[in-house]
């Protein structure tokens, strides 16, 4: 979450796809900033894939709705007790290493 802003979403996805590619994401969504997730997770349940937030507790929403949280590690959430299934990372090379299995380079 972050705004709906028409233009603050398309510099959002502009950035998105400078750094993954035109081809990492199939769908990017955008909600109201503070907006509560679980109606958009709700839709992905029970589809096993990966969820990276920041905030811990939507982190636990994607869990609760049978999604794979990796919790990027900031320093409001780094005292969070993580419950099993749920992955902290601190870098974006993390995240790919473990959705690909593969070392990362540079």
């Amino acid at each position: 979450s972050m705004s709906r802003d028409p233009n603050a979403v398309k510099l959002r996805e502009m950035n998105i796809r400078k750094l993954f590619g035109d081809t990492a994401f199939s769908k990017i969504v955008c909600l109201d900033t503070g907006a509560p997730k679980h109606s958009v997770l709700a839709k992905y349940n029970g589809e096993g894939l990966y969820w990276i937030e920041d905030n811990y507790n939507n982190c636990l929403a994607g869990l609760e709705y049978g999604l794979k949280p990796i919790l990027m590690e900031h320093g409001f959430n780094m005292m969070e007790h993580l419950p099993p299934g749920v992955t902290k990372v601190t870098a974006w090379k993390e995240i790919y290493e473990l959705i690909t299995g593969e070392k990362a380079y540079g």
